[in-house]
């Protein structure tokens, strides 16, 4: 081993995706870490990325070939608008079948994932590391990061930002049921190792600390540079009034924003609803048509701002889809932050249960609805801007206090270093 000088301390990275994915897992991460010295982190990852945007002298590509192809995320969309569950067609059961059982052969090969070719071991070898860090969520990172914990004698640092330890997405498939065991017992062994678990919400903390009464749970919220994403205040004038959407239109979150175009058109409101979403559209236009809504291309994370600055108010949405609703249970989304710095109201559409619903409704930062008659309640109101300073300062101030990027990572780093201290 190297008796190198320590810095802020030698990490191995072992999660599905690459701090250079574009995803929002990927985004939230690199958030944290951006101070790190990336000679430091050396990353094990199993799905390909789409991007260098965060230069590691150490990354490997663990798993190609049938993983790319059988992507659970991917299961099912060719019959299915949203969840698989409400597939329709002539052919709905079978078609759920198939979509069933594909989705348990990923997870069987999922499952057996987690070794390591000898060239990489010599290189982490090499690269010494002195602590592991994983967001786990599936039994082949668990496995990975579990013998890597003892083939080292160090500790683990694993980081939940979704509510995968009591709800999974595929919990109605129950051909997946062996998967899900196989998911728990690993977490538990990966426990026995972790001397540090970090929460994504304050409300994950206190109910993981139920379930592992012996670990100390660190909520760190998803974080943002605060202070550079705010946008100065729009005119407000007789023109009409912007309501933005940016982002997937999968997890039934079509439907939320179909409601609230609807609910634009039947309360008469001068307002639009822009969708900023990928080009594979062309399977929900034809529910949005006749409605005040507008489709546009996607935006890059590094271009959002200007969505920002040409909006009155940003909306996130949430389905009440029980499954789902289960998964996110706890979980903030990286796009909450961002709205809250902004300088832009946000109105949030979603069941009252989630953790992201309370947060926002205990602190005052921002309009929400959780069903249909609020939700045209509340449009009328965001439009005649009722509350808005007030919700406004609220967002902001929450923003600093919770979601800014500098208390996170000195969070993060003590939080490593203490790990590796002892």
């Amino acid at each position: 081993m190297n008796n190198r000088e320590k810095k802020s301390g030698r990490v191995l990275f072992i999660n599905e995706h690459s701090l250079n994915h574009n995803n929002a897992t990927a985004i939230t991460m690199r958030s944290l870490w951006e101070d790190w010295p990336k000679s430091d982190i050396f990353e094990l990852y199993y799905v390909e990325y789409a991007s260098n945007q965060f230069s590691l002298n150490h990354s490997v590509l663990l798993e190609r070939g049938v993983i790319g192809k059988l992507r659970r995320s991917e299961i099912g969309e060719e019959i299915c608008v949203g969840s698989k569950q409400r597939a329709f067609g002539k052919d709905h059961w079978t078609q759920r079948v198939i979509s069933d059982l594909r989705e348990a052969a990923v997870s069987y090969v999922l499952s057996k994932k987690g070794r390591v070719c000898k060239k990489t071991l010599q290189e982490i070898d090499d690269f010494d590391p002195e602590v592991i860090y994983t967001l786990g969520g599936g039994v082949g990172v668990l496995k990975c990061a579990y013998r890597m914990s003892k083939r080292y004698d160090i500790p683990m640092i694993i980081h939940f930002m979704d509510n995968w330890v009591e709800h999974s997405q595929n919990d109605v498939n129950i051909f997946t049921r062996p998967y899900r065991y196989s998911l728990k017992k690993w977490l538990t062994k990966s426990m026995g190792r972790a001397k540090a678990a970090i929460t994504i919400s304050e409300s994950m903390a206190d109910a993981y600390s139920l379930i592992f009464p012996s670990f100390n749970f660190i909520p760190l919220m998803n974080s943002v540079d605060v202070q550079t994403l705010w946008c100065e205040p729009r005119e407000r004038t007789d023109r009409r009034f912007v309501f933005s959407y940016a982002g997937g239109m999968h997890l039934d979150r079509w439907k939320g924003l179909l409601e609230i175009g609807r609910a634009i058109k039947e309360t008469g409101i001068d307002a639009v609803l822009n969708i900023y979403t990928s080009s594979d559209t062309k399977r929900f236009l034809s529910f949005f048509s006749d409605l005040p809504v507008r489709f546009y291309p996607p935006v890059s994370h590094e271009q959002i701002q200007t969505v920002y600055r040409e909006s009155d108010c940003l909306v996130h949405v949430e389905t009440n889809d029980p499954v789902m609703e289960g998964y996110f249970k706890y979980s903030i989304s990286t796009k909450i932050p961002e709205y809250l710095a902004s300088g832009r109201v946000m109105f949030f559409y979603g069941p009252k249960t989630l953790g992201l619903y309370r947060y926002l409704e205990t602190n005052h930062a921002a309009y929400l609805a959780d069903d249909y008659d609020a939700l045209c309640k509340q449009l009328v109101n965001i439009s005649a801007f009722e509350d808005g300073p007030a919700i406004l300062s609220n967002a902001y101030t929450l923003a600093k206090t919770k979601h800014d990027a500098v208390r996170a990572r000195e969070t993060l780093k003590e939080t490593v270093q203490a790990c590796i201290n002892g």
